[in-house]
């Protein structure tokens, strides 16, 4: 079954900076997508369509994304490189900011893991957004997690594993229990 939800994400324009854009998020929850469903932990966000045009208050072609993309797959990891952004307080380099095509919605930043070690980084204007982490592998850990954004510059994250955000949150319940527990002993 799949679930339709209107969400409504607020994107300021240069021009206007009330307008908004309306979009459907689109989920899965049998784990089997069609066109801009999500598919095994993907969710996607996909504009109006044209004859959804009345609800649509802004026009599209302003946004602005970084846009780069490393590998090192094949070269070594380079803890300052520019487009990285990561290490030391750096923040990803004001070169790789281009404005992004008429039909592009999204600022997408996504990284690729194996075993814990970055293998790829990609940032880029995108007109359709699937975020979220696909694990995969048998005996080797590949991951690759995605995040997207509405604003302007706004892909300079680094997207967060959501085995880390799970792991944090299990720590959080398990300090709950302890801080209770000491309560209880206390009274």
């Amino acid at each position: 079954m799949i679930f339709f939800l209107l969400v409504t994400v607020l994107h300021p324009s240069p021009r206007d900076s009330s307008s908004s854009r309306i979009f459907h998020r689109q989920t899965s929850s049998s784990g089997r997508g069609s066109t801009g469903s999500s598919t095994r932990g993907l969710h996607s966000f996909r504009p109006l369509e044209e004859d959804e045009s009345d609800l649509v208050a802004v026009k599209p072609g302003n946004l602005s994304c970084y846009t780069c993309q490393l590998d090192f797959r094949k070269k070594q990891y380079e803890t300052n490189h520019p487009c990285l952004g990561r290490h030391d307080g750096l923040k990803v380099n004001e070169d790789f900011l281009v404005s992004c095509g008429p039909r592009d919605f999204y600022c997408r930043a996504e990284r690729t893991e194996v075993n814990g070690v970055l293998i790829t980084l990609v940032r880029e204007c995108s007109n359709v957004c699937y975020y979220g982490c696909r694990p995969k592998g048998f005996g080797i850990s590949y991951e690759s997690c995605a995040e997207c954004c509405t604003s302007h510059g706004c892909n300079n994250m680094y997207p967060v594993s959501s085995a880390v955000t799970s792991l944090l949150s299990f720590w959080l319940i398990v300090l709950e229990f302890f801080i209770l527990a000491m309560k209880r002993t206390n009274d």
